[in-house]
C-alpha cells in the first residue's frame, strides 16, 4: 500500500468508528424517546403560532 493509501485507510476507519458512536447514541436517545412516550400518552403539540390556552 502507498502512504496516500494507508492514510484513507485510516482516515476510513476512524470514520467508521465515529459513525457507530453516533448510531449507537441515536438508538441509546430513541429508546429514551420511545420509554418517555409510552409513560406519558397525552402528547400535546402548541405551534409557536398557534396557543391552545386549553392546552
Amino acid at each position: 500500500m502507498t502512504v496516500d493509501e494507508r492514510a484513507e485507510l485510516r482516515r476510513l476507519r476512524n470514520e467508521v468508528e465515529e459513525l457507530r458512536h453516533a448510531n449507537a447514541v441515536l438508538k441509546a436517545a430513541s429508546a429514551i424517546f420511545a420509554a418517555d412516550l409510552r409513560t406519558n400518552s397525552q402528547v400535546v403539540y402548541n405551534p409557536a403560532d398557534r396557543q391552545d390556552p386549553l392546552a
